[in-house]
């Protein structure tokens, strides 16, 4: 079992049982997380992921930032709902 920690105290599992593979899910991960912030940020459509158990903001980008009208601290941790 490969266990890799994410951010939000998320964690994400795989079946293998190889370090190699374990290295390589890892490593896929990485590319991965790096993509989806690159493309998270630079959108001009304002984003904003909550936790589906309290609405709290986990996240936000830029341009929900601007239209909010608040700071990146001001919202995080703030519910949606």
């Amino acid at each position: 079992m490969c266990r890799i920690s994410l951010e939000w105290g998320w964690t994400f599992q795989s079946e293998s049982k190889r370090r190699r593979n374990c290295a390589q899910v890892r490593l896929q991960l990485r590319e991965s997380e790096a993509r989806f912030s690159a493309a998270f940020q630079a959108s001009p459509i304002f984003i904003g992921i909550s936790q589906m158990s309290n609405g709290h903001f986990v996240l936000v980008n830029d341009a929900f930032v601007g239209w909010s009208g608040y700071s990146r601290d001001e919202i995080l941790g703030r519910s949606a709902l």
